[in-house]
């Protein structure tokens, strides 16, 4: 299924790139408005307009605690969410995650392994609150502490197509 994918994906453009593209995986975060009943964006919004599971957002504590650490850790820390729920859906999506990661590690300058060595409470307490987010909140927030740089942005839209095809095929 994934070579499949990855061929496929090399000549998908998607006409109409809308915030639930990539749903569930990575579609972007749920539209509020959409949710209230009332969303005038309908299919041209840049949020999600499907079903969500998860949470979107950390709670006023939980942003606290993730801003008193510094830059590397919340990368890391945000890196470790990704790579756990990746390494739970097979092969394919471990691999689409990890170019992601990637990308992520050269904007960073950041490499190594970041799951050791983070084991303080606090740490501990953001991994439990990112085991209830949806997989595309972390993505989004390492997207905006990249400051919404090109490279982060383009590497997100091809993860979201690639997830957007693997759903598709399955």
């Amino acid at each position: 299924v994934g070579l499949k994918v990855a061929q496929n994906f090399q000549s998908f453009v998607p006409a109409d790139v809308n915030g639930s593209f990539g749903h569930p995986w990575a579609c972007k975060r749920k539209c509020a408005r959409f949710a209230a009943g009332h969303c005038a964006f309908g299919d041209r919004c840049g949020y999600c307009h499907l079903t969500h599971t998860g949470g979107s957002t950390l709670d006023k504590r939980q942003r606290s605690m993730m801003s008193a650490l510094t830059e590397a850790q919340q990368v890391d820390l945000l890196k470790w969410s990704l790579q756990e729920r990746a390494s739970t859906q097979g092969a394919f999506f471990q691999q689409v995650v990890d170019e992601f990661i990637t990308v992520v590690e050269q904007h960073f300058r950041l490499a190594g392994d970041w799951s050791s060595g983070h084991h303080h409470q606090a740490w501990r307490s953001m991994e439990k609150a990112l085991r209830k987010l949806d997989f595309s909140a972390p993505l989004c927030m390492l997207v905006s502490k990249s400051q919404y740089s090109p490279e982060l942005l383009a590497a997100e839209e091809r993860l979201r197509g690639q997830l957007h095809l693997l759903d598709e095929e399955l």
